[in-house]
């Protein structure tokens, strides 16, 4: 007897690890016949692409290995309109040019009827830098942290030094609910940033997404339909969901050459997104360490004494060098960088999987980050892992499919599933 499928409840705000387990349990009931594809509606109208559905809310913010990036700014081109710089990405600049002159002609030719920003289409966002949105969180991270666990609470004469102090921001983090993310690669998958952060995205209105009237000024102009064609045929994709949004499409043959591979057995859009685009992974430990020696010296300004019993005793502002040759040598710093990711992926692997990850990576001499990046990626990947285990019995239950062949199917439907995006 046939399993009844669950309920899929992803949305454009549901964590990473979530996204993808829904995903890949939501294709094992295609594989199963569960589910048909045709009832699962989703087929579109060409140059239209729902990127609130499922995997696709992840579009400019992963590469196709999945690898969380951000833009490299020195490679964005500039539009300039009335006497305003808006920037994308060289190419996407380059596309909403040729995007712009369709229209132009058009207008010329008087095949354009009379609209607010379907006629003479103007920019109201272009790229927007995330790493400007991620300071300003931490920074209220930690001045939140300061004000209300350490001076509201009186707690500061227990913090001698900045040992005591990242201790206790660090149990701090991990136990309140409230705080879903502290890395900067996980802040980078969250709601608040969004493709305009990757430099791929232009808007031409400056309307409400949330309002579906908003949405249908677009979708009723008598321009929309060259509107769409205008679109395709500069190399966007139009995001169903914010109808004024265009997203550079790398699948698209107008941006063969632009996306090219110099390798012709590589996968151009995964070359385009390599050159285009940094790992965000790389500063992830970075930022921790900035952020408790700020958040440290900081609190020295405010109070710069503690007391014990009857004695006060001084307490001094760190320099980075001797916090990280003296006090929190880098080991400390790789398991607590662990210890958070582990809790921003919904406390994925349990402590003895924890334990045995911390060991690993500080056995590694170099790419450490790299092995961390891998283990939280795809942690239902990690034979052993609780998310791996406990997917695997949901798997089990479907007489359909053989368990013996679960890694496999995972691997297949994950590739599947990141090829959507792009």
């Amino acid at each position: 007897m046939p399993i009844i499928p669950p309920v899929f409840t992803a949305t454009n705000s549901t964590n990473l690890s979530t996204l993808f387990v829904e995903r890949i349990l939501y294709e094992f009931f295609f594989l199963s016949g569960e589910i048909s594809r045709e009832n699962a509606n989703l087929q579109l109208i060409p140059g239209i692409k729902d990127y609130w559905k499922n995997e696709n809310i992840l579009y400019g913010k992963v590469d196709k290995k999945m690898v969380v990036i951000e833009p490299i700014r020195e490679y964005m081109g500039s539009i300039l309109q009335d006497g305003v710089t808006f920037n994308a990405l060289s190419s996407v600049a380059s596309s909403y040019k040729k995007f712009k002159n369709f229209f132009t002609l058009a207008a010329r030719d008087g095949r354009l009827s009379s609209d607010a920003y379907l006629q003479e289409p103007k920019i109201y966002k272009a790229y927007e830098d995330a790493s400007i949105k991620y300071n300003e969180y931490i920074t209220n991270l930690i001045q939140s942290f300061n004000d209300d666990e350490i001076f509201k609470k009186e707690i500061d004469n227990s913090i001698k030094n900045i040992k005591d102090y990242a201790n206790l921001f660090f149990n701090y983090v991990l136990e309140k609910d409230d705080i879903k993310y502290i890395t900067r690669t996980s802040y980078y998958l969250s709601n608040n940033v969004s493709s305009l952060n990757s430099g791929l995205s232009i808007e031409i209105a400056d309307l409400d997404p949330s309002n579906n009237s908003d949405k249908q000024l677009i979708l009723d102009s008598n321009n929309f339909n060259f509107y769409r064609e205008a679109a395709i045929n500069a190399g966007f994709m139009i995001d169903k969901n914010i109808p004024w949004r265009l997203n550079f499409d790398l699948s698209s043959p107008a941006n063969a050459e632009k996306i090219k591979s110099g390798d012709s057995s590589g996968d151009p859009v995964q070359y385009y997104l390599r050159n285009n685009f940094l790992r965000v992974r790389t500063k992830d430990v970075e930022y921790l360490i900035s952020l408790i020696i700020v958040g440290y010296n900081s609190m020295v300004d405010r109070k710069n004494f503690y007391i014990k019993g009857r004695c006060r005793f001084d307490r001094d502002r760190v320099e980075r060098s001797e916090v990280l040759e003296k006090i929190l040598k880098e080991n400390y710093w790789i398991k607590k960088y662990i210890e958070v990711k582990n809790k921003e992926w919904g406390f994925q692997y349990n402590e003895s999987e924890i334990k045995k990850i911390v060991f690993n990576a500080n056995d590694i001499p170099r790419g450490q980050i790299e092995y961390v990046d891998q283990k939280f990626r795809f942690p239902f990947l990690q034979e052993g892992s609780t998310t791996y285990t406990l997917l695997k019995n949901y798997f089990s239950k479907n007489q359909n499919l053989s368990v013996d062949k679960f890694s496999q199917y995972v691997i297949m439907l994950l590739k599947r599933s990141i090829n959507e995006i792009y």
